[in-house]
């Protein structure tokens, strides 16, 4: 999993020096915000990512300039952004009831279809106010069944040790929540009789491979061979997800140090779509599928 850097955390900080210390760092990926695309301009911005080897594949993008489609498209392209999130509400633009929560998803909807039509993700950053209690059930209800098409709905319930997660997706219609299933999270480890909290990067790891495992799933089986063919193995990939899947990074069922990740790209495989590719036994060692196969990371896209 790649893990980014979000520039609004070092937003008191000059830019140039933030971007050479982030790339130092190890970082491949940014993820910017809302003075970012003034100052300086798209362009000047998009050399000093450059220079610094750095892509921003995600952006937070104030409400206004959302609602100014051409703009942000124009500002994605520049930049190279495939998913644009709205980051905030102002105090003043926070709904304050159930019908209030209703008109605002509904309003992100309607703001992120062409984004989503576009081959972008649309997303929504919450913070502590979508979750005040209207009528007896939080903002953020309100808001998740009137804009279902923000794709995949994450509900986690811990008791310290563990965290149960459950996943929804958007149905086909775009107007409803279906289950994908549920799995379970370990928080802690036991280290020599001791029980210690797993850390935060293994936490979220295990976390995004969970989430994707739900979303996209994959099968190696052995084709029936005759006398006068080579062994073929099929790869069945399922797009369980309501996104488009255009390729995924795979390896083998137990993990071992130095061990290379294989990659099918090209795919297009439509929402909750299967797709099946034969190959032959050189191609399926060298993708190192031989003991099994575990999915690392698939590149989904809106309609």
């Amino acid at each position: 999993m790649d893990i980014g850097f979000q520039l609004y955390s070092a937003r008191n900080y000059p830019l140039a020096d933030v971007l050479k210390k982030v790339a130092a760092l190890g970082y491949t990926q940014v993820e910017g915000y809302g003075a970012l695309y003034a100052n300086p301009d798209p362009a000047a911005l998009k050399a000093l990512l450059d220079q610094n080897g750095l892509t921003m594949p995600t952006a937070h993008i104030s409400l206004g300039d959302l609602e100014d489609t051409s703009k942000t498209l124009k500002l994605a392209e520049t930049l190279g952004i495939k998913v644009v999130v709205c980051p905030w509400l102002a105090p003043h633009e926070r709904p304050l009831s159930a019908s209030g929560w209703q008109k605002f998803g509904e309003k992100l909807q309607k703001i992120g279809k062409p984004f989503q039509d576009a081959g972008l993700g649309f997303g929504y950053h919450n913070h502590d106010f979508e979750f005040v209690s209207y009528d007896g059930r939080f903002g953020m209800d309100y808001l998740l069944e009137a804009a279902p098409a923000v794709a995949c709905e994450v509900r986690i319930a811990s008791d310290g040790q563990t965290a149960s997660v459950a996943v929804k997706s958007s149905n086909d219609r775009l107007d409803g929540w279906e289950p994908m299933g549920k799995f379970t999270l370990d928080l802690t480890q036991t280290i020599e009789g001791q029980v210690e909290p797993l850390k935060a990067p293994l936490v979220a790891d295990n976390f995004a491979e969970g989430l994707l495992n739900r979303l996209v799933r994959v099968q190696v089986t052995k084709k029936p061979r005759t006398d006068t063919t080579k062994a073929v193995f099929l790869v069945q990939v399922d797009n369980a997800s309501p996104l488009i899947l255009n390729g995924i990074a795979l390896t083998g069922a137990v993990a071992e140090k130095g061990q290379k990740v294989g990659a099918i790209a090209g795919l297009n495989v439509g929402p909750r779509r299967s797709l099946t590719l034969p190959t032959l036994f050189n191609s399926y060692k060298a993708l190192g599928l031989t003991d099994g196969v575990r999915v690392l990371a698939a590149d989904l896209s809106g309609l």
